[in-house]
């Protein structure tokens, strides 16, 4: 479901001005990789959420999570390195009708790179894992996780799994000649064999929030093909019923990631309201609850955590060797809830 033609010529700057001056911001502050994600997910919702914007008959709330380990994955031929983080931010576009949810995620590896814009990411088993998706398995992540296997497949992945690419100064546009990413200081790619379709981050995530791009996704689909079946399934069923089993893969891998994140925050919440400190250990929440945050954290203990939560600084850059188990995956989601309209009293 697409919103963007009905959001109004003035909002449609504001917008796009807020989600520059958040990524901006980010970018410039940020000294790693893993400090620019944490700037992104308290800038985005700070800067758009001021707006108070309403597109048509839907009203506009960012929230965001920021942790700083994500879950682990490994697979087949993988020797020297033995695990790899799934992603560095999901980012959820959840738009509310009265009688309906519809959700799309896209799920990003931030690289940052200090001279050309790059052909290959430097990680070869990263880009392996975007590029082809084969069958892999959670290790080092969280209990509910470890062990499970995932096979992801559909035609529409390179546009939903990609690349973040972050510099400091702008890109040369000697590059690429495409005007749309000249002189951005953040952008995607799709994790082709030679990474293709460079975008301007700014402008695909304005077309995001509006819920044009993005892959579809179930949120709690059947666990029991979704999770521990669905490889099996995979190998047994035939090509005319492929087409069947395309979003059930990827919705299991984000509903492990909302579940494993709202797990980490639930838990922050708790933490809050026991009267210690203001934030887990490498967990910041920031802007309004999270749709998908357990109806046992309340809105005010949220909102009270998410007010006096400063973006965090100080973020030491993550090794790909690090042992620590992942709690969770940072996110920023856009939720468009269409507001319902008070039926006139009979007289």
């Amino acid at each position: 479901m697409s919103l963007l033609s009905q959001i109004n010529d003035k909002d449609a700057t504001r917008l796009h001005s807020a989600l520059s001056d958040a990524i901006q911001d980010a970018v410039e502050n940020g000294k790693s990789e893993p400090s620019i994600v944490a700037q992104l997910t308290y800038g985005i919702p700070t800067f758009v959420n001021d707006l108070g914007l309403n597109i048509g008959k839907y009203t506009l709330k960012v929230g965001s999570v920021f942790i700083h380990q994500t879950p682990k994955v490994t697979f087949h031929g993988m020797v020297k390195q033995k695990s790899i983080e799934i992603g560095d931010l999901l980012v959820i576009n959840t738009i509310i009708d009265k009688k309906s949810v519809t959700r799309k995620a896209i799920l990003y590896q931030a690289k940052m790179f200090k001279k050309r814009l790059p052909s290959k990411p430097g990680n070869k088993k990263q880009h392996l894992l975007y590029e082809k998706w084969p069958i892999f398995e959670y290790i080092n992540s969280t209990p509910e996780l470890d062990g499970k296997q995932r096979k992801v497949i559909g035609l529409d992945l390179y546009s939903s799994a990609k690349y973040l690419i972050l510099k400091k100064a702008p890109f040369p546009s000697i590059n690429n000649p495409d005007a749309s990413i000249v002189n951005n200081i953040a952008l995607t790619a799709q994790p082709t064999a030679t990474l293709s379709n460079y975008e301007s981050f700014l402008n695909e995530i304005y077309h995001f929030v509006l819920g044009n791009s993005g892959k579809v996704f179930n949120y709690h689909i059947d666990k029991v093909k979704a999770e521990d079946e669905y490889v099996q399934l995979m190998l047994l069923i035939t090509p005319k019923k492929i087409s069947e089993f395309h979003n059930r893969g990827w919705s299991a891998v984000i509903t492990d990631l909302l579940e494993v994140t709202a797990r980490k925050t639930t838990s922050l919440m708790g933490t809050a309201s026991g009267g210690g400190r203001k934030s887990a250990r490498g967990c910041h929440v920031f802007g309004h609850k999270l749709s998908f945050i357990t109806e046992t954290v309340s809105d005010d203990q949220y909102f009270s955590m998410s007010d006096n939560n400063l973006p965090p600084t100080g973020i030491p850059p993550r090794s790909e060797d690090d042992n620590e188990d992942g709690g969770g995956i940072s996110i920023i989601e856009f939720v468009l809830k269409k507001e319902e309209q008070e039926e006139p009293q009979k007289s």
